[in-house]
């Protein structure tokens, strides 16, 4: 399944307002388990990744693993080498905070 991603909004299917309803009903034949992480994060799994809910039920994060194809500003993310991927942030956004043994977050996008 293939997600593009709009910087602040989510994706091009899943939109950030969304609630755990509307996901399940728009993913049903994706839809594997739910579970809480750390006991109290809402969490639904999928085939094509994690849905993360806030305490109003309504989408806080999302993430994406093998078999999902993800976009950003038209470069493939999943199944790249890190390097590329940092190198394309770095041009896109040269204020980003390195975690150490994480990786990086774009406070731009």
């Amino acid at each position: 399944m293939t997600f593009k991603i709009i910087p602040l909004q989510g994706t091009d299917k899943i939109k950030f307002n969304l609630t755990r309803q509307d996901v399940k009903d728009l993913f049903s034949k994706q839809y594997i388990k739910s579970f809480k992480k750390n006991k109290k994060i809402a969490t639904d799994k999928f085939s094509f990744g994690n849905i993360f809910y806030d305490e109003y039920g309504k989408i806080e994060a999302i993430e994406f693993y093998e078999p999902s194809h993800i976009i950003f500003k038209n470069y493939q993310l999943i199944n790249q080498d890190y390097k590329i991927v940092e190198k394309l942030f770095i041009q896109l956004d040269p204020d980003l905070i390195y975690e150490k043994g994480i990786g990086f977050t774009s406070v731009k996008y």
